[in-house]
């Protein structure tokens, strides 16, 4: 008979809970955690499924921006104070993920998707 503490930390250890981005498990996710730059002077947050690029020339993430090339996405929100030069952020590198709770300002265009597809990171 197995004891009830080993039994509750066994089933609490694999519970899984939808993170309100993954789509499906038809690609599979995976994440690491980045160094997004920020701009110096305001205190500001990183939402929870928004786009971070990757500027090949500087080596730095950074927020969503026109002439950026997109790279992954958020996995959680990261607040920062105005002092903050950089934030760490937990992100995916890959997986299927709801369009819908993408978040990017300015809006995705069709290149960035395909650009995403192409890293392995799927737009349903």
């Amino acid at each position: 008979q197995k004891d009830s503490f080993t039994s509750k930390c066994f089933n609490e250890a694999y519970t899984v809970q939808n993170s309100g981005l993954l789509y499906d498990a038809s690609h599979p996710a995976d994440g690491k955690i980045i160094t997004v730059s920020i701009a110096k002077g305001a205190a500001g947050t990183i939402e929870k499924g928004e786009v971070i690029d990757f500027d090949a020339s500087t080596g730095k993430y950074s927020k969503h921006a026109a002439d950026k090339t997109v790279s992954v996405i958020a996995a959680e929100k990261v607040n920062y104070d105005e002092k903050a030069e950089s934030a760490e952020v937990m992100v995916f590198t890959s997986g299927a993920f709801k369009k819908s709770a993408v978040v990017s300002d300015p809006a995705l265009t069709e290149t960035d998707i395909e650009t995403f597809r192409s890293k392995g990171i799927f737009l349903k």
